[in-house]
C-alpha cells in the first residue's frame, strides 16, 4: 500500500549498531541499535521493537553533510544543534509536547525538509556536523523504513550517525468513514492534512498539482497550480520561508502567476514568508487539531 508521508528513510541508510553499521533495511525486531537519551546527554544500545516498511509517494529529502548524505521522507526529525532562524521554523507535530526541549543537548528537533545550508547536526561521538545542501524530489512506491527502539525514540543514520529521531504518522482520534481509503480512527496527520488540501484547491476551483517548478536553487511541487495561481496549503502552527516556499514563490514570479499561501487562522506566518506570498488566505478548519 502507497502511503503518503510518514518518517522514514530510504533502504540503504545506515544505521549505528554496537556491532558497526547495518542498512535500516537489513534491521529486524531484537537487533540493537544505538539510541541517545536526552536525559543523561549519552547514547547507548537499545533493542528495536519493531521495524516499518512502506512504500512511499510524495518528496524525498536528500540531506548532504560534511561527513555524508542521507535520503529521508519529508517531516522526519532531525536533531539541529544551530542554525539560523532555528527558532523560527516549524515545529515538528508528531512528536509528544515537550519533546522539542534538548535537555542536556543543546538545539531542538527540525523537519528534514526545514533543513538548512549551514545547520549544526550532532553525530554519535559528539562531533557537529554541518548540512552543505538539501534537495527534495518526488518518488512513487519507494521503499522506506522506520524503527521503534525500546525506551528512547532516537537512533543514529548515516556513514558518521547523526542524531535523528524515530516519529512516525500517529493515529489521530477515533472518528467515522474513511480517508485515503483508511478508517477515520486511524488516520495520519499527512491523510487528514490531504484531506484538506483537497478541500481547499475544490474550493478555490485549483486542480491538485503533481508536477514540479524549477528555480536555480531547486525544485518543489506546490500544492495546486493553474494558469494563473500557485496555491501551497499549510496545516501547521507555523510557516517560514523555507526552501520549498522560495522555490515556489520565485517560480510563481517568473511564470507571471500569483503565489497563494493558505493557513489556518492562528498559523504563524513569520515576516519573510509573508512577504514572498503574493496573498495569504486563512481557514478556520486549517491548523493542527
Amino acid at each position: 500500500m502507497i502511503q503518503p508521508g510518514g518518517g522514514c528513510f530510504t533502504g540503504d541508510t545506515p544505521v549505528s549498531t554496537p556491532e558497526g553499521l547495518r542498512s535500516i533495511s537489513a534491521l529486524r525486531a531484537g537487533d540493537t541499535v544505538l539510541a541517545y537519551d536526552h536525559d543523561s546527554g549519552g547514547w547507548s544500545p537499545r533493542a528495536v521493537t519493531a521495524v516499518h516498511e512502506n512504500l512511499y509517494e510524495d518528496s524525498l529529502v536528500t540531506v548532504t553533510t560534511d561527513s555524508g548524505a542521507f535520503r529521508a521522507t519529508v517531516h522526519h526529525p532531525v536533531w539541529v544543534v544551530a542554525g539560523r532562524e532555528l527558532a523560527e521554523r516549524p515545529v515538528c507535530t508528531e512528536l509528544s509536547p515537550g519533546e522539542n526541549e534538548g535537555g542536556s543537548l543543546a538545539g531542538r528537533w527540525v523537519n528534514s525538509h526545514d533543513l538548512r545550508p549551514g545547520d549544526v547536526l550532532i553525530d554519535r561521538h559528539g562531533d557537529q556536523r554541518t548540512v552543505l545542501r538539501t534537495e527534495q524530489a518526488f518518488v512513487s512506491a519507494e521503499p522506506v523504513f522506520n524503527l521503534t527502539v525500546e525506551g528512547l525514540h532516537t537512533y543514529a543514520v548515516g556513514e558518521i550517525g547523526l542524531l535523528v529521531h524515530n516519529a512516525c504518522a500517529k493515529p489521530q482520534a477515533a472518528g467515522v468513514g474513511k480517508v485515503d481509503g483508511v478508517d477515520a480512527s486511524e488516520v495520519t496527520p499527512q491523510q487528514r492534512g490531504r484531506l484538506k488540501e483537497g478541500e481547499v484547491l475544490d474550493d478555490l476551483g485549483i486542480p491538485k498539482n503533481n508536477g514540479k517548478v524549477s528555480t536555480p536553487e531547486g525544485n518543489s511541487i506546490p500544492d495546486g497550480l493553474n494558469d494563473d495561481l500557485s496555491v501551497e496549503v499549510k496545516d501547521a502552527k507555523r510557516v517560514a520561508k523555507t526552501k520549498q516556499i522560495r522555490i515556489q514563490t520565485d517560480a510563481a514570479k517568473e511564470a507571471g502567476r500569483k503565489s497563494v499561501l493558505v493557513t489556518g487562522k492562528d498559523t504563524r506566518v513569520s515576516g519573510p514568508a509573508r512577504e514572498a506570498f503574493d496573498e495569504i488566505i486563512e481557514r478556520p478548519d486549517l491548523g493542527p487539531q
